[in-house]
């Protein structure tokens, strides 16, 4: 199977960030995000990667609630001030249903942008999510065609490489070593994959990475 090596993804967000991925030499894959926490930019080789790529799709339920909260309380408000209310309480329950109004409006916003599209390719053995391709509406097309052409790049080169078990265990190890120097990922996260990869029983590959 031919890969194409100039097979590249770009996603830019203003709440999520600017991510360019590009495969290049049909064996590598080259990653850049900057966000507002930080910018990140590696290379891993393909035969790291499971090909089984994760769709992942996160809604905050949480901020449509606030908003539904919010126009209830103004709707209390406005009845209070259609029955009840006199004076400076008139205005009062106005003002106040106005801005539980325009609150909840910012609740939905909030809902709307804060979406989370993305597919995830994992390391192999650690299973740790390294690689994202966040996506939108807009981008969904170009997002599954990337990673339809990105799988099919990690089974090939694994099958031209003829990567044994234990080549695949030990390289990945060692690149997970490698970003946690780099901080690309943290000591920390290093620690839980490797300790993930240790459990699955594959320590001999370990020692010589």
């Amino acid at each position: 199977m031919e890969i194409r090596t100039d097979a590249s993804y770009r996603f830019s967000d203003r709440y999520m960030g600017d991510h360019r991925l590009e495969l290049f030499n049909a064996h590598y894959l080259s990653v850049s995000s900057k966000r507002l926490k930080g910018k990140h930019q590696f290379k891993l080789e393909l035969a790291t990667l499971n090909p089984e790529a994760k769709k992942i799709e996160k809604r905050p339920w949480h901020w449509l609630l606030a908003a539904l909260l919010c126009l209830l309380a103004a709707g209390y408000l406005l009845s209070y001030l259609f029955s009840t209310a006199e004076g400076n309480a008139v205005w009062a329950s106005l003002g106040g249903a106005v801005l539980l109004v325009l609150l909840g409006a910012a609740a939905v916003m909030a809902f709307r942008y804060g979406i989370e599209r993305k597919w995830v390719f994992e390391t192999r053995a650690a299973h740790y999510p390294l690689v994202c391709i966040p996506y939108d509406a807009a981008t969904a097309k170009e997002a599954a065609g990337f990673v339809t052409r990105l799988t099919q790049a990690i089974v090939v080169n694994n099958d031209n490489k003829g990567y044994s078990e234990d080549d695949l265990f030990a390289g990945e190890m060692r690149m997970l070593r490698r970003l946690s120097r780099c901080g690309v990922i943290s000591d920390d996260l290093y620690n839980s994959a490797k300790k993930q990869m240790l459990d699955g029983g594959r320590q001999s590959a370990a020692a010589g990475a």
